[in-house]
């Protein structure tokens, strides 16, 4: 176990920063072989790595790691080892944890020259094992997440736009930051026709306004590129929809690195986040306009329309399409309802509201990024 804090959601920029900064600190990078690296008693022991002294102090990898979710993940993926069946080993009891030991080790031998980078947390203190992260190819291309959140808020000053701090969700596997920007919004009177807040009972016919913003995405794990992409917010409940078909993304790949601890060169890091900075600076000029989204907000009004006469039977639908668990279907049709809106819209809204009280970060996500799949589902059903 560790103490070190690994997610957070709906963070302010003080609170996420706090936290990136603490996670820096204490993040190595190793390049090394299959043959430094053992399965013992659920963690993984790294033995033999060379220790470095640098203007930091001494960096020393060698000790115990526990492998988070993503760690087990991506050990399974490098040594291919069907990861459903790395999670049952692991399981929640750790009942099953010696044959865990035994598949991995035996599939590090069969693979012993082959190298991987691989990311951890040094120990919080004497008394902890440190956090396996992940293991992946020595080709990845670090933009780490406190980095990157400084170089987008650099980009999105220089674009020119008042905006503010939506939120962050940290996870083990991506960062999201979200950013408003109040002063560019425009009215959706037909797609919000009916609406009211699930959390207030406000009433969208007094505030039919829908606003510009951004959704930015990181993964320090290799869960996916550095991403952008406009999202929208509903005004009287705080409903966010983001639209992943204007995404541009940065691929995480570089050249193979050396043997050892990574010591990442300044020069090409600061090259990679300038060019994150200009990609933001452009990509909001783009599309942070009333007329982009009036037109979103057009197209969402063609299918928001379509009535449903069945919501328990819609729901179960929605909910086996867009992969929903039974708690969260449930939700999702409580929200629908309380939203007084008996539209294919009105699913799409009910699923953004929701995902809002969901607590782990990476599902909250998730949830509310398929709230435009669920407008399609739940306009089809009464095609």
């Amino acid at each position: 176990m560790t103490s070190m804090t690994l997610e957070g959601r709906n963070l302010s920029l003080n609170d996420a920063m706090e936290l990136l900064t603490t996670q820096a600190a204490h993040k190595v990078d190793v390049v090394l072989p299959y043959s430094a690296l053992k399965a013992e008693d659920g963690t993984i022991k790294i033995d033999g790595v060379e220790v470095v002294i640098g203007e930091d102090g001494v960096t020393d990898p060698n000790g115990f790691y526990t492998p988070t979710i993503v760690g087990n993940e991506s050990i399974a993926s490098r040594l291919d080892i069907p990861t459903p069946y790395m999670r049952r080993m692991r399981g929640d009891d750790h009942a099953h944890i010696t044959l865990w030991d035994q598949n991995v080790n035996h599939w590090l031998r069969m693979q012993a020259n082959k190298k991987a980078l691989v990311r951890l947390f040094t120990p919080a203190n004497a008394a902890e094992f440190g956090v396996f992260r992940s293991m992946s190819s020595d080709r990845f291309k670090r933009l780490d997440n406190l980095d990157t959140v400084l170089a987008i808020l650099d980009g999105l000053r220089q674009a020119g736009i008042e905006f503010s701090i939506g939120g962050f969700d940290i996870s083990e596997r991506r960062l999201r930051l979200t950013v408003e920007a109040p002063a560019i919004k425009v009215a959706a009177t037909t797609l919000l026709k009916g609406y009211r807040s699930p959390f207030t009972g406000g009433s969208a016919a007094d505030r039919p306004f829908i606003h510009a913003g951004f959704a930015f995405s990181n993964s320090e794990t290799g869960n996916g590129s550095l991403s952008l992409g406009p999202r929208a917010v509903v005004e009287v409940c705080s409903n966010g929809m983001t639209r992943n078909i204007d995404l541009f993304r940065a691929v995480h790949l570089g050249g193979k690195m050396d043997e050892g601890v990574v010591q990442w060169a300044e020069d090409t890091q600061e090259k990679s986040l300038r060019l994150v900075t200009a990609q933001v600076r452009d990509t909001v000029k783009a599309f942070c306009s009333e007329d982009y989204l009036a037109e979103w907000v057009a197209e969402l009004e063609e299918k928001s329309a379509t009535p449903v006469t069945n919501p328990e039977k819609a729901i179960k639908v929605i909910a086996r399409r867009a992969g929903f668990s039974q708690t969260e279907a449930q939700g999702i049709l409580a929200h629908f309802i309380s939203g007084g809106q008996p539209t294919a819209g009105g699913f799409m809204q009910a699923t953004t509201s929701f995902s809002q009280t969901i607590k782990s970060p990476e599902r909250a996500i998730e949830v509310e990024e398929s709230g435009e799949k669920v407008l399609g589902i739940a306009a089809s059903l009464s095609a």
